[in-house]
């Protein structure tokens, strides 16, 4: 599940439009309190843009909030993931 701010830059997403058949995207508001993300993740992990990871997923840039989860939060991160996972372009090194 990626989880984007509605001011966040959609580059990755306008170059990689079949992650959207991929991944559940949901803009949400950009000033905190961020519920959804309080509610899936915790109170800390509030951060935009987020990827949240599958069951059985893993990345070794992910954090774990206190849900269990993993999260990603940089967006290098996120679109390498994504690159990674479903195909498309990644980032430049």
């Amino acid at each position: 599940m990626v989880l984007r701010a509605l001011r966040d830059d959609r580059r990755a997403l306008l170059a990689n439009p079949h992650w959207a058949d991929q991944v559940d995207i949901q803009r949400i508001a950009f000033p905190r309190p961020r519920q959804q993300l309080v509610e899936l993740l915790d109170e800390d992990h509030q951060w935009l843009p987020a990827l949240v990871l599958g069951e059985g997923a893993r990345s070794a840039a992910a954090t774990r909030a206190e849900s269990g989860r993993l999260v990603l939060t940089d967006p290098v991160a996120i679109t390498g993931y994504l690159a990674k996972a479903h195909g498309g372009a990644a980032p430049h090194p």
